[in-house]
């Protein structure tokens, strides 16, 4: 397990070096936080951005979750702040239109896409990196890949053309769970890349899918 855990924080490693390479640059970044945020603040968010003449915009989106420092205990949607909606059919549709929409004013303008997908505590603040959890096992019906990644991957799907180069990271400081769910994280990385892929005409080269690891302890 250690050793997968290794080869994930070496490939983003390499990814970051690849971009690097390519004329890399820092990229300003639209963070989201809630379904009200992508709905009636992502579009200015992304034209502030767009007066940065960056190559790409990263995206953080975020998705909630019940539990403590250590576990989770359930995903959910956060529509205000003080309201998280349990996943449903009908929100994850939702998450993965709005972001597509805002995706697409970015890539639009001739921009590529990052997205970092990032997870958070709604009841209290916590250190992620010391969240235990396996991304693929379904709590209270759903899993992190069905909630988190998933949707994200299908709205990058429905934003790009062909030419867009994509960096999408799986996770961010969640240290902890990539150590010890290393194997599940790696299997995310080829998933994640197919459904971003899906039928549309897109170079393989072009979509770059990792894992981070911030802190294994």
């Amino acid at each position: 397990m250690r050793r997968i855990a290794v080869l994930l924080v070496c490939a983003a490693a390499l990814l970051s070096s690849a971009a690097a390479k390519k004329g890399g640059e820092f990229s300003p970044s639209v963070v989201l936080t809630s379904l009200d945020e992508m709905a009636n603040k992502c579009d200015q968010m992304v034209n502030s951005a767009l007066q940065l003449n960056a190559k790409s915009i990263k995206f953080v989106p975020t998705v909630h979750y019940y539990g403590s420092e250590s576990s989770l205990n359930s995903y959910c949607y956060r529509t205000t702040s003080g309201s998280c909606e349990a996943p449903s059919k009908d929100n994850m549709e939702r998450f993965t239109a709005l972001l597509a929409r805002c995706m697409r004013r970015a890539v639009d303008a001739g921009k590529d896409i990052a997205v970092l997908a990032h997870l958070d505590n709604m009841q209290q603040y916590t250190w992620r990196n010391l969240l235990q959890f396996n991304p693929t096992e379904k709590k209270a019906g759903y899993s992190y890949a069905d909630v988190v990644i998933a949707p994200m991957a299908r709205a990058v799907n429905r934003a790009v053309k062909p030419g867009t180069k994509v960096v999408f990271t799986l996770n961010g400081e969640t240290g902890k769970s990539v150590s010890q769910y290393a194997g599940q994280w790696l299997k995310l990385v080829g998933s994640t890349k197919n459904i971003i892929k899906g039928q549309k005409p897109l170079r393989k080269s072009d979509i770059l899918v990792s894992s981070s690891s911030s802190n294994t302890r």
